[in-house]
């Protein structure tokens, strides 16, 4: 975790060293977002529309990407957790985009 020491006490960013895994995560769920975007406005003629109770785990998810393609590779507890949510709801989403039956399959992550 970094940490930033100001005077006699220190603030924790609350960011650590990002594993390789969660930095490919990050980078392909941009790639899977954007084609499920596209893919939705032209099969369903209108543009995809991210749930309101989702909205800050994209802020976060968007946050963590941004900085690794700064190559900072670290990340929060938060921004992970946000990156598997909006990750989920993708799968979701493109399984019923693509009239799948069934329930959309979980994402098995790996701790």
């Amino acid at each position: 975790m970094t940490e930033i020491h100001i005077g006699n006490g220190h603030i924790s960013t609350g960011l650590k060293p990002s594993i390789p895994d969660t930095v490919t995560l990050s980078k392909a769920l941009e790639k899977r977002f954007a084609t499920l975007r596209e893919d939705h406005l032209r099969m369903r003629g209108v543009s995809l529309r991210v749930p309101e109770e989702l909205k800050s785990d994209m802020l976060l998810w968007l946050c963590m990407l941004k900085r690794h393609k700064r190559k900072d590779y670290r990340n929060s507890d938060a921004e992970l957790k946000a990156t598997r949510e909006v990750c989920q709801w993708t799968v979701s989403v493109n399984h019923r985009l693509r009239g799948q039956i069934g329930n959309p399959p979980k994402v098995q992550w790996r701790d």
